[in-house]
């Protein structure tokens, strides 16, 4: 009994934690003014939430694997999820085949509410975290780690379909996550323009930008932007702080400066084995 009321406890604490996650994920919006907390912080408390999510996930399917076991229902419970006697596997009563419970047309229809989320947090979610959590991945291997790090998000709606009671947590973040991955896409079709790329001693290179566009807010030094160079790679996108926001008396247009360190380390990958350096060399 008391492992039947730890176990939902436990997945009530799962979706708040993905409903966090969602709220940090989305850039530079009024949480993070709200609560303080700049990019870093952000970035930081969303690697420890994603880490805390990973826990509790795992907690909530042993609690109840260990409460089905328990109670002599483990077959049906964690293979077909059903209370419906009709999908019972091992009841010679049941009046459901197993085809018709695989594909939920007897019954209560119940059964992917719960293998689904085994599989996926088990096949693919537990494997992309696990390259989502570690330094070595997310330093060596930026592109693999952001890629790998999206599989989250076919846990949203196997969520909502397995426990309707996720949409009170999360539909505020996930409004949010939605509205500024329409506000980056929009913004990244702007025209802009480069007007000096200078490679600084040191391996940093100097980078100008401006552009006319009105959709694009005046920044401020120590703001960061999302910078893309379609000759490196049309599809990646890297974030880097504005450290000048004014290009002198004489620039008409929206003008601001990033000064990016190239990252290649030559005692491993050489020259050119990552986005700034691959710029660094452009720019060279």
């Amino acid at each position: 009994a008391f492992a039947t009321k730890l176990a939902p406890t436990i997945g009530h604490l799962t979706d708040l934690e993905m409903s966090l996650l969602l709220l940090l994920a989305s850039r530079a919006n009024v949480w993070e003014g709200v609560l303080g907390l700049g990019f870093d912080a952000g970035v930081a408390w969303h690697r420890a939430l994603g880490t805390l999510m990973v826990v509790w996930t795992s907690l909530h399917l042993l609690v109840w694997h260990i409460s089905w076991a328990a109670q002599g229902i483990w077959v049906e419970h964690a293979i077909t999820y059903s209370d419906d006697p009709n999908v019972m596997l091992l009841n010679p009563n049941a009046t459901c085949t197993l085809g018709q419970t695989l594909s939920a047309t007897c019954g209560n229809g119940h059964f992917w509410a719960i293998p689904s989320m085994q599989l996926f947090t088990l096949l693919l979610w537990g494997p992309a975290m696990y390259l989502a959590l570690s330094s070595t991945t997310r330093r060596t291997a930026y592109e693999r780690f952001y890629k790998w790090h999206h599989v989250f998000l076919g846990l949203i709606p196997l969520s909502y379909y397995h426990s309707w009671h996720v949409w009170q947590y999360s539909y505020i973040g996930l409004a949010l996550w939605a509205y500024n991955r329409f506000l980056g896409y929009s913004q990244s079709k702007t025209a802009v323009q480069v007007r000096q790329a200078l490679a600084l001693p040191g391996g940093v290179s100097r980078l100008t930008l401006s552009t006319s566009s009105p959709s694009i807010q005046r920044h401020r030094a120590g703001q960061f932007m999302y910078l893309n160079v379609p000759e490196i790679d049309p599809w990646q996108w890297h974030p880097f702080t504005v450290s000048s926001a004014d290009c002198g008396p004489t620039c008409e247009a929206l003008c601001w400066e990033h000064h990016i360190k190239n990252m290649d380390d030559n005692s491993t990958g050489g020259a050119g084995s990552t986005w700034t350096g691959q710029l660094y060399s452009r720019v060279n």
